[in-house]
């Protein structure tokens, strides 16, 4: 188990980047916003660390590390910084200033990687990487529409990974993409090799994702509350240790969360193993720390006394945690019983009337603090009763769990909004089904006490009408009240919904009795709705998802032609009457694995060629069958909704219109 070790102590701002350094071995190499990088060495006597060199030049702050192996010029191997001046500098260890200066990109140098012959990597916030050798940039790479937070090398095939804001990471060769990883939905923020071939992302989704080189994601890491800003592997190359903004170090073993670290920082930015297994982590307070799972190199009891002390008296805001009411918060009888998993969390009322935040280690099998609740930070008070969520004030903020293992989802709320707009707003940026709208809009009502609901004003022009929402493009979830949690917990198949009795979570001041809402304004339609928009990706994982399960084979495709289907959800593709018949025997995949299927007929529906292809008199007997198939009531409620959108998308084009 890891253990404190020692606080590398001397920036004075946030340390943003970490990299374990090889001259000496178990060095760390730290960046700052202070516009410094220090290499610090391991001490002699003790369990601690000292600065070796303090690295200057920068104008800007220091975002950016990595380690450039020997070379017979220099033995000791170089180190490389980059800054929000947009400048990489390259230092010896033997000076404190630049040896020289790589200059092109336009904005913050977010990230580097040192490959074989001298070969480096950049990512920036201009949305490109540049490849060097030497002191020339030989190649950019310019395909991302957002920052490159990340950037990797794979030494086998010399393959360039990148990893960006615009959710995707890429593979290069030649200063062309040749693979396209997509999966994440948020800004991809780290990246890290594992083998040849594979490697690991992680993002401000609150995951961790391996890939292998051919485009799949093999596994997904869920433990992480919070944005993961970092990733590094293990020395063994198969284990690996996060960080993120929840306040965490987490170390995972075997696939699974082994270990959960806490920190005494608010954001853990960066995350380094060292060559003998030892953690290096950057943080917001702009100290670096270093946890060991050596005894030997652990720091003394009255050392790990005094690091838990520190965690135990860090401060956190109702924001931080989402917001509570203390009445209805368990007494510290809670912590008689065991925790769930490695990093749990409860907030506990103490006598005093004070909170407090624990969190379960499932190494030593007991509940540790590891902060004190206070007030929302930001402008938020006790005495205005509002919560701060992503910059701004609401009356509400619940806590959504829609996956088992999966980060929990905030749903914010103001009185003075129409709940329905405010249910739209929280579908869109989840990517949940619309089929949900009314659901998650009664849920605020009833949990809101209906406030404000009478005064709400009319949509506006610009109102998202919701039945021309996104398709869904996940498998049904069930949204299921757990009292006990004071959240919805998530669930797939068809199973009763619990609502809530009471405003368990409500963060605000008490509320009137609910009132009627007034019915959307949905009504004239003047026009003919078609259904166009959807989650190509996330159409595709379901379609191979589902395709390992359709019980004997006899409906199982070939990975190739699965490829090949989604394809016709581009409307510009000229479809294949090959392609077009398989996706017609994918309606006959079983009701509970048809709804990407159905997706996917409902927007290759949007090219007049297919269109005429399903409606010829050969084929409309069997598309009508199973369109009415799926939209019957004992069809699960994607089937019916996706069915029938289909069948909208089939009058698109006038010459192609099935008779009645």
């Amino acid at each position: 188990m890891y253990k404190f070790r020692a606080a590398l102590v001397g920036h004075s701002s946030d340390v943003r980047a970490v990299a374990a350094g090889i001259c000496p071995q178990g060095s760390v190499i730290t960046c700052s916003r202070d516009e410094t990088a220090r290499i610090w060495t391991p001490n002699s006597g003790d369990v601690g660390f000292a600065t070796a060199q303090t690295l200057r030049g920068h104008s800007r702050y220091v975002v950016a590390a990595c380690v450039m192996p020997p070379c017979d010029e220099y033995p000791d191997g170089l180190i490389l910084t980059g800054s929000n001046d947009a400048n990489i500098h390259v230092y010896s260890h033997k000076s404190s200033e630049p040896l020289y200066r790589l200059t092109g990109h336009t904005a913050t140098v977010a990230a580097l990687a040192a490959g074989k012959f001298g070969t480096i990597v950049s990512g920036s916030w201009d949305c490109s990487a540049r490849v060097w050798l030497g002191q020339k940039c030989v190649l950019t790479l310019s395909a991302h529409s957002a920052a490159v937070w990340a950037v990797a090398i794979l030494p086998g095939s010399g393959l360039v990974i990148t990893g960006s804001a615009d959710k995707t990471i890429l593979a290069w060769k030649t200063g062309k993409v040749v693979q396209k990883f997509t999966g994440h939905t948020d800004c991809v923020r780290g990246l890290a090799l594992l083998s040849e071939d594979e490697f690991l992302s992680c993002g401000n989704d609150a995951t961790i994702r391996h890939w292998n080189i051919d485009g799949n994601c093999i596994h997904t890491f869920y433990g992480h509350s919070n944005f993961v800003y970092s990733v590094a592997v293990l020395p063994n190359g198969v284990d690996l240790v996060s960080a993120g903004e929840d306040r965490t170090v987490r170390v995972w073993r075997r696939g699974e969360l082994a270990q959960t670290i806490n920190v005494p920082a608010q954001s853990v930015w960066a995350v380094a193993c060292l060559q003998n297994g030892d953690i290096a982590a950057g943080s917001s307070d702009g100290v670096c720390r270093v946890f060991s799972a050596a005894p030997e190199r652990q720091a003394p009891p009255d050392g790990q006394h005094a690091y838990e002390q520190e965690v135990a008296s860090t401060q956190m805001s109702k924001a931080d945690l989402g917001g509570y009411k203390v009445s209805d918060l368990p007494g510290a009888e809670v912590l008689l019983a065991p925790g769930r998993r490695d990093g749990q969390t409860v907030m506990v009322r103490e006598a005093s009337g004070d909170v407090t935040c624990h969190s379960w280690s499932a190494a030593e099998q007991q509940w540790k603090k590891v902060g004190d609740v206070v007030g929302a930070s930001g402008g938020s008070t006790e005495t205005s009763g509002k919560v701060l969520h992503d910059g701004k004030e609401y009356d509400y903020v619940f806590t959504v769990d829609i996956q088992e293992g999966a980060p929990p989802l905030k749903l914010p709320y103001n009185t003075s909004e129409d709940p329905w707009q405010a249910a739209q707003r929280f579908i869109h940026k989840h990517d949940l089904s619309q089929a949900f709208l009314d659901q998650v809009a009664n849920f605020i009502i009833k949990n809101s006490g209906g406030a404000g609901v009478a005064a709400a004003p009319a949509p506006s022009a610009d109102y998202y009408d919701p039945f021309t929402g996104k398709s869904p493009s996940d498998e049904p979830i069930i949204l299921q009240w757990d009292v006990r949690a004071t959240s919805w917990r998530g669930g797939h198949g068809n199973a009763d919904t619990e609502k809530p009795t009471r405003s368990d979570t409500s963060s605000g001041p008490a509320a009137p009795a609910p009132t009627t809402p007034a019915a959307p304004r949905y009504f004239p339609q003047d026009e003919f709705l078609y259904f166009d928009k959807g989650n190509v990706d996330g159409m595709a994982t379901k379609l191979r998802e589902f395709n390992q399960r359709t019980g004997d084979g006899s409906h199982r495709l070939e990975e190739a032609v699965l490829l090949e289907l989604t394809k016709l959800a581009e409307p510009a593709e000229t479809p294949s009457p090959n392609h077009l018949a398989t996706l017609l025997r994918l309606l006959d995949w079983p009701k509970e694995l048809a709804f990407p299927a159905i997706d996917l007929l409902r927007l290759a529906l949007r090219n007049a060629a297919t269109c005429e292809f399903f409606c010829s008199p050969e084929r409309r007997p069997a598309l009508l069958a199973a369109l009415e198939r799926f939209a019957q009531p004992d069809s699960p409620p994607a089937n019916q909704m996706l069915a029938l959108r289909a069948c909208c998308n089939l009058f698109r084009h006038a010459d192609d219109v099935p008779p009645v």
